[in-house]
């Protein structure tokens, strides 16, 4: 029975009519393109994607210039280069008679395509740039966003499982859609848009582009984006990097370390001390206990203090710093030079001639950071969006501690609401001083309200997607009578995410599939796709149906010692050859391993390769998100074996995977390469057995990935 034309049909005539000769309702059981269905439609992209790489690298008059044209984007640092120039090449680049390489293969009557594949490239032919912000996150696989690019933005649904896992209200990012016929695709990776002043979304993309010489007008300016998508993010990446290094200029992040010698005997400082009234004991921690400490003390600010310290929660009291008691120094720590000084008097007043003052060292965080941050091309700035740097005060409270037990969660929760309950009535810099009820009443302020309110909407869903928590601030949009922004808060707990989180952003989550880049740090869709090397060499043999024996691989292992005898050239020849596994690795464990240690890795992640892909042969890229949910895997695989304290069980767990001798091999490898390091540099253990983990996701997810061809 065919729900579209109210009769029963063949199955020859459902395959070749749905979605094309039939409209399909929702409700269709048999259609990949209803709701229902979505994983059928996932597979169906998958292989609709491989098909049209291979028609890309066809149709193309110049196959050589094309695959260094994607060589050199899959080296780029950028997340989003390979996946933009094969959208471009594909999709939006016309030819002298204006036809797209897609359009090219419509002409010929998609040979070789069934229906389905027909009806889902016609669609993806529809790609267009969105800037899509937020409102309602609906289940685990559908989102409700707006396009800010429309003249009258209207919602659409968006169907993605690894959006609607980390998706939180308002936030926004510039995309790629593309519409189906009940709901619509994220395809490929998206530029997340952060909070500038006095900006709105569109209004930064639209200064963006006009700085860098594009249109405004709503449909070239979107052609443009899918062309410049690499230069835009560029553009803003250094507008963020500018606007961080003006912040940082304004923080006083300074942390104060004071320290005083004891003149008198201990017990009578710390009788001293402990008459004055703003200060309490405090706990110390084992590092400090390890220096020498025997207790601690902190010190409350007080009316005196003036808005150094003001308290930053209504329950809390609000910090000045800490004292560590030592037998024959003492040592004052505060936030901040200001803070530092304020200490220093209150302190110096107290205790009077009992301490005499020996040093003082101010270490700046603030400048620490930002000497980190890579220089900004501030030709790619524009000037206006550089206006009204961002201001953060640093301070810190205690809580009291509640009559009735309450877990740290709930305290934070309670905290945060009431946090609300007091932002509602002070005055806010970003509303001219007014507060936020004042504003509501203001036609003039209320814009500039709606935006920050949809900022702070959006950091309380983040933090409940974190934590698991489900704080409701939509009260305050009530009480405010911002109807036009209330909609209902994402399902209540913690979202099952559909991979590691990477993204700074938070609100788009990084999960591979559907797309053509072999990565992205920022949208996708649900399914991993491991991508071909250069598409010219042959195929790497195909893997035995068991473990490689220890012959095989000391067979393989010689061939990678006899045609390369230094690094740099296997590595040179993995990268002609379209190979990203180093730079994947070193992006993915950039916050596990130093720059300094990485290196130990390279040989044996070469040796590893060529195990799978000999020397000459093409294999597959495995996504940068799998390898980061491997290595979060085997790291907690290994940490429970080392735990039990066995050699038993180490044994266990190098011998369990689905190459255990080459997991041996390169174990041994990573051990014997750490002895012959000065001891200075020398990774300690614990750091060793991180290595390991990582050694061992590559060789899972190489054979996983092999085998899958």
């Amino acid at each position: 029975m065919c729900p579209a034309v109210g009769h029963e049909i063949t199955p020859a005539e459902c395959g070749e009519g749905r979605g094309s000769k039939y409209l399909c309702p929702a409700e269709c059981g048999f259609s990949p393109f209803a709701p229902a269905n979505y994983s059928q439609l996932l597979e169906l992209e998958a292989g609709l994607d491989k098909l049209s790489l291979a028609r890309l690298d066809e149709d193309s008059a110049d196959r050589a210039a094309l695959a260094r044209e994607m060589q050199h984007a899959m080296r780029a640092k950028a997340r989003h280069d390979l996946h933009a120039l094969i959208v471009w090449r594909f999709l939006f680049q016309t030819d002298a008679n204006g036809r797209t390489c897609a359009q090219r293969w419509e002409q010929s009557g998609f040979p070789g395509l069934k229906n389905d594949t027909r009806v889902l490239i016609r669609a993806k032919m529809k790609l267009r740039i969105a800037l899509i912000e937020v409102h309602r996150v609906l289940d685990a696989e559908q989102v409700e966003v707006v396009d800010l690019l429309e003249a009258r933005p209207a919602p659409f649904i968006v169907h993605d499982r690894g959006f609607a896992s980390s998706a939180a209200r308002f936030a926004t990012g510039l995309t790629w859609v593309y519409p189906l016929p009940h709901y619509w695709r994220m395809f490929g990776s998206a530029i997340l848009l952060p909070d500038i002043t006095c900006f709105e979304p569109e209004a930064i993309v639209v200064e963006i582009v006009r700085h860098l010489g594009g249109p405004t007008e709503e449909a070239p300016l979107r052609r443009w984006l899918a062309e410049h998508f690499v230069r835009f993010d560029e553009s803003l990446m250094a507008v963020s990097l500018e606007r961080r290094r003006q912040m940082f200029a304004g923080i006083d992040a300074k942390f104060g370390k004071a320290v005083y010698e004891l003149r008198v005997p201990f017990a009578t400082c710390c009788e001293t001390l402990d008459q004055e009234p703003a200060v309490a004991p405090d706990d110390l921690s084992e590092g400090e206990r390890r220096e020498g400490f025997a207790d601690a003390r902190v010190w409350f600010a007080g009316e005196e203090d003036g808005e150094v310290a003001a308290a930053p929660n209504p329950q809390g009291q609000s910090v000045l710093g800490r004292v560590l008691l030592g037998q024959m120094h003492w040592r004052l720590e505060a936030m901040g030079a200001e803070r530092t000084t304020a200490l220093r008097g209150r302190f110096e007043r107290c205790m009077g001639e009992r301490v005499r003052f020996t040093g003082e060292r101010l270490d700046d965080f603030a400048k620490s950071l930002a000497e980190k941050d890579p220089a900004s091309d501030l030709s790619l700035v524009p000037p206006r969006l550089l206006e009204n740097p961002n201001k953060i005060l640093l301070s810190s409270s205690r809580l009291a501690q509640p009559i009735t037990p309450k877990t740290p969660g709930e305290m934070e929760r309670d905290a945060f609401a009431a946090l609300d309950r007091e932002f509602l009535g002070h005055g806010v810099p970003a509303l001219d001083g007014h507060t936020p009820r004042e504003a509501a009443r203001d036609p003039q302020l209320r814009p500039k309200l709606i935006r920050l309110m949809k900022s702070r909407i959006r950091q309380c869903d983040e933090r409940n997607l974190d934590t698991g928590q489900h704080h409701d601030a939509n009260w305050m949009l009530r009480e405010l009578g911002l109807d036009e922004i209330l909609y209902d808060p994402p399902p209540a707990g913690r979202r099952p995410r559909t991979s590691t989180p990477g993204s700074a952003a938070g609100a788009f989550d990084d999960d591979d599939g559907g797309d053509f880049d072999e990565d992205f740090d920022a949208v996708s869709d649900d399914e991993t796709v491991a991508l071909p090397m250069d598409p010219r060499l042959p195929p790497a043999p195909p893997l035995p149906d068991r473990p490689f024996t220890v012959a095989e691989l000391e067979q393989r292992l010689r061939a990678v010692l006899e045609n390369h005898e230094l690094a740099a050239d296997a590595i040179g020849q993995l990268e002609a050859d379209g190979c990203t596994l180093i730079s994947d690795v070193d992006e993915v464990t950039v916050e596990l391993v130093d720059d300094d240690l990485f290196p130990l890795l390279v040989p044996l992640l070469l040796q590893i390769r060529r195990v799978f892909v000999p020397s000459g042969t093409r294999g597959v890229n495995v996504p940068r998100a799998l390898l980061r949910q491997a290595i979060l895997r085997e790291s907690e695989s290994l940490t429970a074996a080392v735990n039990q304290q066995t050699p038993a069980a180490l044994d266990r767990y190098v011998r369990s995977g689905a190459q255990p001798e080459l997991s041996e091999i390169m174990f041994g490898q990573l051990l014997s390469l750490a002895e012959t390091m000065p001891r200075k540099s020398r990774p300690s253990p614990e750091l060793q057995a991180v290595m390991g983990a990582i050694l061992r996701a590559v060789i899972e997810e190489l054979d996983q990935a092999h085998r899958a061809q």
